[in-house]
């Protein structure tokens, strides 16, 4: 939904309340009395991230009608007062305070705030029952929590960490005796001076964690940090029946398994300390160590080591060993995935801020830290992004949520800024800052970008990174698409037109194709020696160019020539129209639809990637991506597979067949 369909005064109100917090907005009709819908919608945000419930509002397809509340003053009352009534909802997350009016075209609102409520005051459940009154935010709306689900929210609720639990039956026997023995051998290296390498055993594993007496219940035994620590496997399994830390290394993206076969795996099954020994120098062999001295001595790994070791232990000493789900590492040639059951506890996932960390495992963290495998507890997320960073790579990326309940980390072996994002950004003629850079990029990549994708790439605060999208927003860089749960940033389309522009002429000079001569930086989009000018209008070509040399001559922005160009009236087209209009039409589309389309479109006749470009109105780099991943199904073929950098490269179908194209033919372009 844009601003354009809203009263001015509602986008107003929208800006803000936004302005303010970074609060999920929905809207719900309520002509006289409060609407029973609102109660899983406040269940939903307190137990995720917070929101704010607009009243008075009728949605409607992709239209929000104003139509006021009937008497707000009893609607409030009504909330205020069933918000006090347990049977209804508990904890209450709405109080007084948080009720208010606001008025939209002469009609009276009520907003609703619902604040995110802590970790121990969740589940939030409705109606008296917590196992069908429960309800969380996922991506496409409100979903009533599975009682396996709503059980998690009380066990995360606990006061005491998950591996302080001790466990009933388990003993000294348990443990694997040469894992600790090496244990204390590394304390002592990393601790010469402590007085704790004069206890016994039994003091020693007391001291650390893996061993405690409960004062309240006088119970005495083994805790869950000492058994995953140093456990014998079979006794882990006996209390972890699917206890499974899965390394791969794999030729694919390791952000897409299904596909890849691995070229080396370890499935371990014991103990965590034996996992990192087993499982790090595999996720390190072959990386290159430089010559560098510390305090006289060559130091023994290079930055990109540390970084990787400080991930596989957060991944270790981070995941809720609760669930049955296994532990993953993956490495390829293209970066490091790191997955664990159990996402951050942490309302408004901030990874620069350890001061604000609540880790599931304190024992565990400690129990690393000691031997110096890592910080202190809740920092090691904040050094892999300054670390990874400072090896001028893209900024590590994270996924985490209610609705898979898993963290996973990624670090890629990308730089940051290609060649053609920096002529890119460039053009635009303003001096970008990193965040602004990676929303852009990520907008440009990803047909969109919201306030979560920004906060992943970035690791800054829900609020700073409002910050950054309304600036260039505001630089009419971005455009504003949907309130709310939809909310997401799109390009302005000169922006988009500038990338693809300037993507073709460095195509174009790389192949060695016959060109005009370039300057080596693209002029700004808004003049030759000014900034980007937000006044101008959307620039387009007339015609579409009359041959390679007038392609790579022609800076002018890509978008729409064939619409507007010479090619409009040719027959096949409209036809080419109609097949994708499916996904020319709509933000997000299924990626099993996605693939159907582009099919019958090279089924039809060979098709260039710009010519896609223009058909599903989608950024270029996304669907060279997506032609590649067809292209590897053996879904897709080459119209000159003989050399893919082709300059007249076309894509078609593998049943397909199409006439052979000169090589003087000209491109379409």
């Amino acid at each position: 939904m844009s601003q354009q369909s809203l009263p001015a005064d509602l986008v107003t109100l929208l800006e803000r309340l936004n302005g303010v917090e970074t609060l999920e907005i929905e809207v719900k009709r309520a002509t006289g009395n409060l609407p029973e819908s609102i109660w899983p919608t406040i269940s939903t945000f307190a137990n995720t991230a917070g929101g704010r419930i607009i009243l008075g509002i009728h949605e409607r397809d992709d239209r929000w009608d104003v139509e006021g509340v009937g008497n707000p003053g009893h609607v409030i009352q009504q909330l205020t007062d069933l918000c006090r009534n347990p049977q209804k909802i508990q904890p209450a997350p709405v109080g007084p305070h948080d009720l208010w009016t606001e008025e939209v075209d002469g009609r009276p609102l009520v907003v609703v705030r619902v604040p995110p409520m802590p970790r121990t005051s969740r589940p939030v459940y409705i109606n008296g029952n917590v196992h069908v009154g429960t309800y969380v935010r996922r991506a496409t709306g409100d979903y009533q929590c599975t009682r396996d689900e709503a059980d998690r929210m009380m066990r995360e609720a606990a006061n005491t960490p998950a591996d302080h639990v001790i466990l009933e039956g388990f003993s000294w026997d348990d443990l694997d005796r040469r894992t600790f023995a090496g244990y204390r051998r590394r304390y002592q290296n990393h601790n010469p001076e402590s007085i704790d390498n004069e206890l016994t055993d039994a003091e020693f594993l007391a001291a650390i964690g893996g061993h405690r007496r409960d004062r309240q219940t006088g119970q005495n035994g083994m805790t869950v940090a000492g058994l995953l620590m140093f456990g014998k496997g079979e006794a882990i399994r006996s209390w972890r029946p699917r206890h499974l830390i899965d390394f791969r290394l794999t030729e694919g993206n390791p952000d897409e398994l299904a596909d890849n076969r691995w070229l080396d795996r370890e499935t371990w099954e014991g103990n965590l300390l034996g996992a990192y020994d087993v499982i790090f120098p595999k996720l390190t062999a072959g990386l290159p160590i430089p010559f560098e001295l510390v305090d006289g001595v060559r130091r023994g790994q290079s930055v990109r080591h540390e970084v990787l070791r400080e991930a596989l232990v957060n991944l270790l000493a981070h995941a809720d060993y609760s669930e049955r789900g296994a532990s993953l590492i993956v490495r390829s040639e293209q970066g490091f995935r790191f997955r664990n059951p159990g996402d951050s506890r942490v309302l408004d996932f901030d990874p620069m801020a350890g001061d604000r960390s609540d880790p599931r495992n304190p024992s565990l963290i400690r129990m690393f830290r000691h031997i110096g495998f890592a910080d202190e507890a809740g920092t090691g997320i904040g050094k892999i992004i300054r670390l990874w960073r400072s090896l001028g790579q893209q900024a590590p990326s994270f996924m985490l949520g209610s609705g898979r309940y898993e963290f996973a980390l990624s670090l890629n072996n990308a730089d940051l800024l290609s060649s053609i994002d920096r002529s890119w950004l460039g053009a635009l003629g303003i001096e970008f800052s990193e965040p602004e850079q990676l929303a852009l990029i990520a907008a440009r990549d990803d047909s969109a970008v919201d306030n979560a994708t920004l906060r992943r790439l970035t690791g800054m605060h829900p609020t700073d990174v409002t910050r950054v999208l309304g600036g260039l927003r505001d630089m009419d860089l971005l455009r504003l698409a949907g309130w709310g749960r939809s909310a997401h940033y799109v390009l302005d389309p000169r922006v988009a037109d500038l990338h693809l522009a300037v993507e073709q002429r460095d195509s174009i000079l790389k192949d060695g194709l016959p060109s005009a001569p370039f300057a080596s930086t693209p002029t700004p989009l808004g003049g030759a020696s000014t900034p980007f000018d937000h006044s101008s209008p959307p620039l387009r070509p007339t015609s579409s160019p009359s041959s390679s040399a007038d392609a790579s001559a022609e800076l002018a922005p890509a978008h729409g020539p064939i619409r507007d160009g010479g090619l409009r009236d040719d027959p096949i087209w409209a036809t080419l129209e109609h097949i994708a209009e499916p996904i020319a039409h709509s933000d997000y589309v299924e990626a099993g639809m996605r693939d159907r389309v582009i099919l019958e479109l090279c089924s039809v006749r060979p098709l260039s990637i710009l010519e896609l470009h223009w058909l599903l109105n989608r950024n270029k780099a996304y669907v060279r991506r997506k032609l590649s991943d067809l292209l590897k199904a053996d879904r897709l073929r080459y119209l000159h597979p003989e050399r893919p950098s082709h300059p007249y490269q076309r894509y078609m179908t593998r049943a397909g067949t199409a006439p052979p194209t000169p090589e003087g033919q000209q491109s379409l372009l």
